[in-house]
């Protein structure tokens, strides 16, 4: 099956958009719950990193149509989970906006909290969607397997990780010791979601060596992609863990850009495996 490549750039965009807005809306929610109700800087920025990454999300999956019409088709067609994973989108989008224009404006605290709530639940339903949509595409085999939510959610977490210790790196909290406080626990999260991520390749790279056809689905370059993605993990749970040990002291922007670069790339070589193995073998990556 041939990569598209505006479906790869799309789902990596949008499941970065859920993870973020997800650190953003439990940071702050834990410290409301610690009796810190302002609206801390990496919270806002988290929202709105979410509100702009789902625009790119939405505009390169409508790129990957092609054609605008189907769109309409699409969105009319309520048996497909396709259909609902597009109503989701634009449900999600909106929680973002909504999240973002609170943040920025710094008041009514309440409704934050509640927008975040809504939010984090419509893109755990996007993920589901999005995950369904191939789950359910009898025609291909190979994408009828739980390990695609599976894959998705650990993906969805790294993703959000990472993108959320930039924000933090640049944007962090008013208070110095919650600053150290938040990196630390974004710090955990990255550990893992990068753990857990490496852990479900594995399982499913595994699974090739027992198929009749592995020779001729483990080619050169698919083998390459699959090692290269192993490799670019176990570096971002490296970089993870050193992040951990200094994250209450310092701010290591090295240490950040690597596992950020990491698991950037490292889904990026998922989604493309995802459609290069899809012909051959019940496995989803």
């Amino acid at each position: 099956m041939q990569v598209e490549l505006f479906m790869v750039i799309g789902y990596v965009l949008m499941s970065s958009a859920i993870g973020v807005f997800a650190a953003g809306s439990l940071a702050q929610l834990a410290m409301r719950a610690a009796g810190n109700t302002e609206v801390q800087p990496f919270v806002r920025a988290s929202y709105v990193a979410s509100t702009a990454l789902m625009v790119g999300g939405a505009a390169c999956t409508l790129l990957h149509m092609g054609n605008i019409g189907y769109f309409y088709g699409i969105l009319t067609n309520f048996g497909s989970w396709l259909t609902r994973e597009s109503w989701l989108v634009g449900g999600f989008a909106a929680m973002c906006v909504a999240a973002s224009v609170l943040a920025v404006r710094g008041g009514a605290r309440k409704p934050l909290a509640i927008v975040g709530v809504l939010g984090m639940i419509a893109g755990t339903l996007l993920l589901f969607s999005m995950s369904m949509a191939y789950m359910t595409a009898h025609a291909i085999p190979s994408w009828n397997d739980m390990g695609v939510l599976v894959t998705n959610l650990a993906e969805m977490l790294a993703l959000g990780s990472a993108a959320a210790l930039l924000l933090v790196s640049f944007f962090g909290s008013d208070d110095r010791a919650r600053a150290g406080e938040l990196r630390k626990g974004l710090s955990i999260a990255a550990i893992v979601a990068s753990v857990g991520a490496l852990l479900a390749f594995v399982s499913y790279f595994a699974t090739l060596t027992l198929l009749p056809d592995t020779s001729v689905v483990m080619n050169a370059s698919n083998t390459g992609f699959a090692v290269a993605k192993m490799a670019l993990l176990a570096i971002a749970v490296a970089a993870a863990i050193a992040l951990e040990r200094k994250a209450r002291t310092a701010v290591s922007l090295p240490l950040v850009a690597t596992f950020a670069v990491c698991v950037l790339a490292s889904d990026a070589l998922s989604r493309i495996l995802h459609f290069t193995l899809a012909t051959h073998i019940p496995l989803v990556f």
